[in-house]
């Protein structure tokens, strides 16, 4: 098989009965790197919404231009996928264990777009911006909370 970085692969991990989907972030002659693949739910946060928590969402990344080629997995919608893109820590499979992985290229071999490729090798978490969106979506926000009380200036009322 010829590997390369963007491809959709699917493999089974762990569990005998379990198969993984995920993409291909790196390959070498011994080794692929992958970053696993899966639905979003509703429970699941990405790294770039309201709400996300550092420890738990920093790596999921959204693939808004999927689903090829993740089309079993989202249904064919849109945006409905996340790689867990933790990219210090991928998934290593190596080359001569292929067959018990049961490693198979997903959609021909078809690639992951561009732009979410991007998004997978580099998404800061911008601790101000998270912030600025859960601020945005509050009601009702009571801006005594907001404003440290060693900041108010005399005078202030809230």
């Amino acid at each position: 098989m010829d590997f390369q970085v963007g491809q959709a692969i699917s493999y089974k991990y762990g569990s005998p009965s379990y198969r993984q989907q995920g993409v291909i972030i790196g390959v070498d002659d011994n080794t692929i790197d992958i970053v696993s693949v899966n639905r979003k739910n509703g429970i699941i946060k990405c790294y770039d919404e309201p709400g996300a928590d550092y420890y738990r969402d920093r790596n999921h990344v959204r693939l808004r231009n999927c689903p090829p080629p993740f089309s079993s997995l989202t249904s064919n919608r849109p945006g409905m996928a996340y790689a867990n893109a933790d990219i210090e820590n991928p998934v290593v499979l190596r080359k001569d264990n292929l067959a018990e992985y049961q490693v198979q290229i997903l959609e021909n071999g078809r690639k992951v777009p561009k732009a979410d490729m991007d998004k997978i090798f580099d998404h800061p978490w911008e601790e101000q911006l998270q912030k600025q969106k859960t601020m945005r979506r509050r009601s009702g926000i009571n801006i005594s909370s907001i404003i440290d009380n060693e900041q108010k200036e005399d005078g202030m009322e809230f």
